[in-house]
Order: structure tokens, then C-alpha cells, then sequence
């Protein structure tokens, strides 16, 4: 008589599948961390990047008497500013294009680049090409267009790029105040601006911002006081989810660290 011979089917141990879900948790962790170590390393690199712009300015002010952008004497003191690559002077009021008055919660920021090369929103993009052509930033293309009013700002060729999430810097200046002689808020001087959409704003999509809450509280934290609407460094919160509103929407804000998606845009006032 012949017999088919049947294989003994056994499953897993509660051993080996113990094993298994201790290195399925070990490669999830690494992941995770290995993303995290990503993330601090483009924190870092923005820190960086925005203190190289702030030391740059000063650089360029002690140089030739005046601010990039702003220069009157930029044709003639820069090597290659000239109309044949877009560069312009500035108009010498120590402002860097317009001064914008609408600032905060519901405020807008007209295109830098409305009017055409000369005309004061065109110091915004100008200010990268002068810092360019005097060799104190690298990252622009010092012979960019600046002077389509549609396309605007470019980041990587009229404005430096980011590390983060696509977006890049750009720069204005705020002359604003807000609330009683008790709860006075005063914005007052030129701002760098990590942002993805090239008018210097963050984008009212949460997600497409440039930074995640936690990084961008690290940031403040790094060059500041770690307050959102307060100091030099400030959150930018379009989408209602990189800052904490407090008892005003001024005043007692936090950053949203339990949000883990890139919500935030940040402002740092260099003067």
C-alpha cells in the first residue's frame, strides 16, 4: 500500500514572531528617525542661511553706504550692474522696496515685482542680484529677468531658494502698529522671509507651508525667544495651524507642535 506523504505544516513561534515585530519596529524607528534627522538638518540649514543674510547686509552697508537694492550708486559701485542684466539703483531712502502698513492676520503683500525694474517694488528682487554682483551670497543668478510683473520672483534665480519644502527667501519692510498702549504691537523694520509663495506670504493650505511647527519653534528658539508673534522671529499662521492663537491674535500665541505637517512660513526682522 502506498501512502501520500503529507508535509507538516508549523507555524510561527511566538518567539520568532516576537523577533519579527522587534525588527519591523527597528526599521519603522530608523525610518522615522533617519526623516528626523533630515528635517533638523534643513532646520539647521535655514538658521544658517539666514544668519549669512543678515551678516551679508551688514557687509554690503558698511561696504558702499547703503542697503542692497536701495544702493543709488548700484550702476556705478557694483561690477556688471548694468540694464543689459537687469540691475538697477534704488531709490536711497533706506527702505527696501514699498512699505507695506498691512501687516499681520489678514494683511497682504502686493507683488515685489509690480512696476518694472526702477521702480521701488523692484528693490526687493534687486537686493539678492546687488548682493550677488558684490559676491556676498551666492545661490542667484545675478543676470535673472526681474522685470516680468507676471512671473515675478524665481526662487534659485531672481531669490535664493530654500532647503525646505521648495520655497525661499525673500525680503520687505513693515512699518505697522497695532492695539492699546497695553497690548501694543510694533512692526518696524526690513524682514527676511522663508516662504513658498514668492510674494513673501505663506500659502492658506495647511501643508504648504515651508516648515513644520517643531521646526519652526527650533528656529525661533536658535536666533530668538521662541515666541511665535514676538521678537525677531515670527510664525507665520495662514493656515491656522502653525500657531496657537492666544487672548488675542497678538499676544499669548504658541507654536502648534502637535501638527506634524509643514504649516508655517517665517519672518526675521534684521532691522
Amino acid at each position: 500500500m502506498i501512502y501520500a506523504h503529507q508535509a507538516k505544516q508549523q507555524g510561527f513561534t511566538l518567539v520568532e514572531l516576537a523577533i519579527v515585530m522587534i525588527i519591523i519596529g527597528l526599521l519603522i524607528g530608523g525610518v522615522l528617525k533617519g526623516q528626523q534627522l533630515i528635517e533638523n538638518a534643513k532646520v539647521n540649514s535655514a538658521i544658517s542661511t539666514l544668519k549669512g543674510f543678515h551678516a551679508a547686509q551688514i557687509m554690503f552697508r558698511d561696504t558702499y553706504g547703503g542697503l542692497p537694492g536701495d544702493l543709488t550708486s548700484a550702476e556705478s559701485r557694483l561690477k556688471g550692474c548694468t540694464p543689459a542684466n537687469d540691475c538697477a539703483p534704488g531709490n536711497g531712502n533706506s527702505i527696501v522696496g514699498r512699505e507695506f502698513t498691512d501687516f499681520g492676520p489678514g494683511g497682504t503683500i502686493p507683488d515685489f515685482n509690480t512696476g518694472g525694474v526702477g521702480s521701488p517694488n523692484q528693490e526687493n528682487t534687486q537686493y539678492w542680484k546687488h548682493l550677488a554682483l558684490a559676491g556676498l551670497i551666492t545661490g542667484v543668478n545675478s543676470g535673472a529677468d526681474t522685470s516680468d510683473p507676471v512671473l515675478g520672483p524665481t526662487w534659485g534665480e531672481t531669490n535664493p531658494a530654500s532647503s525646505v519644502s521648495g520655497g525661499g527667501y525673500t525680503i520687505a519692510y513693515w512699518n505697522y502698529t497695532e492695539g492699546a498702549s497695553t497690548n501694543l504691537i510694533i512692526v518696524n523694520g526690513h524682514a527676511f522671509f522663508l516662504t513658498r509663495e514668492v510674494d513673501g506670504f505663506a500659502a492658506t493650505t495647511k501643508g504648504l507651508g515651508v516648515v513644520t511647527p517643531k521646526g519652526a519653534a527650533r528656529i525661533d528658539r536658535k536666533l530668538d525667544d521662541g515666541l511665535p508673534y514676538s521678537g525677531d522671529i515670527w510664525g507665520m499662521n495662514w493656515s491656522s495651524e502653525c500657531v496657537i492663537l492666544g487672548t488675542s491674535s497678538w499676544q499669548g500665541t504658541t507654536y502648534n507642535e502637535t501638527q506634524s505637517g509643514r504649516n508655517c512660513a517665517l519672518w526675521y526682522f534684521v532691522d
